[in-house]
């Protein structure tokens, strides 16, 4: 280590300063120069904006992952499944309490920590839509904004599933 007493580093920094300020638009083609060539080097650079090109492709998480896209044609998305029980109460899950919980369980989910929205399928997602036409005009709604709550409204519900 070189050591440099407090006179000299006064001196040093002194000189360098001196040598700034006398050559100071030598310092400013070179500086535009550095910035040209590495602006220029830049406009050749590639931003790697997918996610799964950030990990390591061996990584047994990374594999499952180009599988689920390969096999089902989407990855990173969360898509709530529900099934009645064979020989059960009912006989598909357009009930009341069926259609509660899905509700009551797509309710938690956005409040859960790492949950994405737009990443979300189910039929109380709020971007699965009905659409009715009619002569006069389109209407698009929620497809489950809110759990039918009687028998009359479970009808209605049944035509936009």
């Amino acid at each position: 280590m070189i050591r440099v007493s407090k006179e000299e580093g006064k001196t040093m920094m002194r000189k360098l300063a001196e040598w700034v300020v006398k050559y100071r638009w030598l310092n400013v083609a070179i500086t535009i120069g550095l910035v040209g060539v590495f602006w220029w080097k830049m406009m050749g650079a590639v931003v790697l904006n997918d996610p799964d090109d950030w990990s390591n492709q061996k990584h047994p998480y990374v594999k499952l992952n180009k599988r689920i896209l390969r096999e089902y044609g989407g990855a990173n998305v969360l898509q709530l499944m529900i099934k009645v029980k064979d020989g059960g109460k009912y006989k598909d899950i357009l009930n009341l309490d069926t259609l509660k919980r899905i509700k009551e369980i797509s309710d938690r989910l956005y409040i859960m920590k790492g949950f994405i929205p737009p990443n979300f399928e189910g039929l109380a997602a709020s971007k699965v839509k009905y659409f009715k036409a009619t002569v006069e005009m389109i209407t698009i709604e929620q497809m489950m904004a809110e759990t039918p709550g009687t028998r009359r409204q479970l009808t209605a519900s049944k035509k936009g599933f």
